[in-house]
């Protein structure tokens, strides 16, 4: 789980890389790269860098910045949680409550428009299926509007 919100100057730069038995994150920095591996089930980030080697040297969040308190939040949803069976066991996890500002965010009207995150997209990857299914804003609403890609085997 991944959200850089609109607008971040300093985004953290990492890749998810997933086949249908194996998920990793490729945390990517000017001094190197870190691959960090699924625990029990479940590979959990936000918007700082989580590998030890990252650390030094890593730039301090914002004092404004949401990403540990929504790690936190995805880290409570997932504790004693046994790993999703499919892509559809995620959206529960993603529907934070939004006046939270957790993990699903709408935008902050009473913000200049510069300055209001919001959750743009519910992105399901499922490698088993071969399937990638995109819904516009949080998860809350994924259920509403999407549009399903397969992608196709090679004859």
């Amino acid at each position: 789980i991944i959200g850089i919100p609109k607008g971040a100057k300093h985004p953290l730069d990492a890749i998810t890389v997933t086949t249908a038995d194996r998920v990793v994150m490729v945390e990517i920095a000017p001094g190197g790269t870190s691959v960090l591996e699924t625990e029990g089930g479940w590979l959990l980030h936000t918007n700082h860098f989580l590998a030890p080697e990252r650390q030094d040297g890593a730039r301090l969040t914002h004092a404004a910045s949401t990403t540990h308190a929504r790690m936190a939040s995805i880290e409570g949803a997932t504790a004693g949680a046994t790993g999703p069976q499919e892509a559809a066991d995620l959206i529960p996890l993603l529907c934070s409550p939004l006046g939270d500002r957790t993990v699903a965010l709408l935008p902050d009207e009473t913000r200049p428009e510069a300055e209001r995150s919001a959750t743009l997209a519910t992105i399901l990857m499922d490698p088993a299926r071969r399937t990638i299914r995109l819904s516009p804003g949080v998860p809350q609403h994924a259920h509403e509007v999407s549009v399903t890609y397969r992608v196709q085997e090679e004859a």
